[in-house]
């Protein structure tokens, strides 16, 4: 899939919230165009309490599913792959 980059990219959190990326960045093997997009959001802690969908190109992709925030041993960080979070 290829990101169409005219048109926005927003985050909608279970109450209507719609946040916009505080920041995106580009990736690629060296020498190569971009292949990845990453997209960076500032939520706050009531953000988490539902699910969150992320607006890209003219669909929906559902982010998170559950409700609240996961539980993350020693503040480390945590990578969830899946929506069901």
């Amino acid at each position: 899939m290829t990101h169409d980059l005219q048109k926005p990219v927003r985050l909608e959190t279970s109450n209507r919230k719609t946040l916009e990326p505080a920041d995106t960045t580009f990736a690629s093997k060296e020498g190569r165009n971009p292949d990845e997009i990453w997209v960076k959001f500032w939520l706050e802690a009531n953000d988490l309490a539902g699910p969150l969908v992320l607006q890209i190109n003219d669909g929906k992709l559902m982010v998170k599913t559950s409700s609240g925030i996961p539980e993350i041993e020693n503040t480390q960080f945590s990578n969830f792959t899946s929506n069901h979070w």
